[in-house]
């Protein structure tokens, strides 16, 4: 799939609806995009278009999701056509859609251009009472067998390659939880803007949010 397909209008149908975690992520999921391809993101020379980031919003003049998680649902039940999001929330919409008594196909790719990539992460306080418990804890959690039966369930990839013949073969074998080394390539990882190009993020985002 190329990023900038979903630019275009679907006949008969929605146009692409972005998450509303903010302005900062919207860009940088549409990095590929904005950045014209450049996979490492310039951060001092990226200008942000207020037109592209505009046509990816459904309506300009309507609201758009009020929490981060209305897409999921959205697309499970076939109210949008496309949607900019997290790979995990996506798979939840992919398997909503699937169980649903109108069943929806729910279709998860990453884009030619690239995408962002993220990871969960677990951190102990600097003031834990019993740090130990926190580290064994951890220990027990990246288990192999442990890790697998989280990534069954959530149906996301984990970071412990041992666990892999623990995962189910479906899951393993699906290159939208395990992408190949190829595509893996065209990823990348957020970084921070920097303060002028946060001011300038946060007014695009108000112009398309307000319509004007």
């Amino acid at each position: 799939m190329v990023f900038s397909s979903m630019l275009k209008p679907v006949p008969g149908g929605s146009r692409v609806v972005l998450p509303a975690s903010g302005p900062a992520s919207a860009v940088t999921l549409c990095c590929p995009c904005i950045a014209k391809g450049q996979l490492a993101r310039p951060c001092t020379s990226v200008r942000v278009d207020h037109l592209t980031l505009s046509q990816l919003v459904e309506n300009p003049h309507s609201p758009m999701p009020q929490r981060s998680s209305q897409y999921v649902s959205d697309l499970a039940s076939g109210e949008v056509c496309v949607s900019i999001g997290w790979s995990g929330a996506l798979q939840q919409a992919r398997s909503r859609g699937a169980q649903a008594e109108s069943p929806v196909k729910v279709v998860y790719a990453i884009p030619k251009e690239g995408a962002m990539i993220w990871f969960d992460m677990m951190a102990v306080p600097v003031d834990a009472p019993h740090p130990e418990n926190a580290y064994a804890f951890m220990d027990y959690l990246m288990e192999p067998h442990i890790i697998a039966d989280i990534t069954n369930v959530v149906r996301e990839a984990n970071g412990n390659a041992a666990s892999l013949p623990f995962v189910a073969e479906t899951l393993r074998n699906d290159p939208s939880v395990y992408p190949s080394n190829e595509v893996f390539k065209r990823l990348y990882p957020d970084k921070p803007w920097p303060p002028e190009m946060n001011r300038e993020i946060a007014r695009a985002w108000t112009r398309i949010k307000t319509g004007e």
